[in-house]
């Protein structure tokens, strides 16, 4: 684990559950928590895009659009 000993906090809610959970797929890691930063778990602008991507279609599936 990149955090080592550090405390990990618990998710604030759904949401931020949610995008973490799409972070750890695009990243293919589950070593994600909620306060890490995507740039220093090597998350590249490709990856952003596909992050972005998914979570839009997430979005659009969640409001029938």
């Amino acid at each position: 684990s990149a955090r080592g000993q550090q405390q990990v906090r618990e998710f604030a809610d759904e949401t931020e559950s949610f995008v973490v959970g799409q972070v750890r797929v695009v990243l293919e890691t589950d070593d994600v928590a909620p306060d890490d930063d995507v740039w220093t778990l090597w998350m590249d602008s490709l990856g952003a895009v596909e992050l972005c991507t998914r979570l839009a279609d997430a979005g659009r599936r969640k409001h029938g659009l």
